[in-house]
């Protein structure tokens, strides 16, 4: 590689496709691009066109979508740019209490 070649960033995968990392290549290589680095090694597979969150064994997509219901009312009830339902605040209050954050 030259000094002054142009780089991007490319997912490293393990043999199961899951994202391990990421590396800075030349333009020329060939990879998967992702020049936001923005997802968390160990939680995403590549599926052959894009990379898809890694489930744990029992997780449904009903728990996946109140889990990102759940997160967005949170980003909107602490920017305080709304004000949220009473109902809302309590559902958010049992939630961040849960252990499913942890998870």
């Amino acid at each position: 590689m030259a000094k002054d070649e142009k780089m991007k960033q490319i997912a490293v995968l393990d043999g199961d496709g899951v994202l391990t990392g990421y590396a800075e290549v030349g333009l020329a290589e060939d990879g998967i691009e992702v020049p936001e680095r923005d997802l968390a090694p160990g939680k995403y597979r590549w599926d052959g066109e894009t990379f898809q969150p890694i489930r744990k064994p029992g997780e449904d997509k009903l728990s996946i979508t109140i889990g990102a219901m759940a997160a967005a009312l949170i980003a909107i009830r602490d920017d305080g740019s709304s004000a949220l339902p009473q109902e809302t605040l309590d559902f958010l209050l049992i939630w961040e209490k849960s252990d499913w954050l942890r998870k």
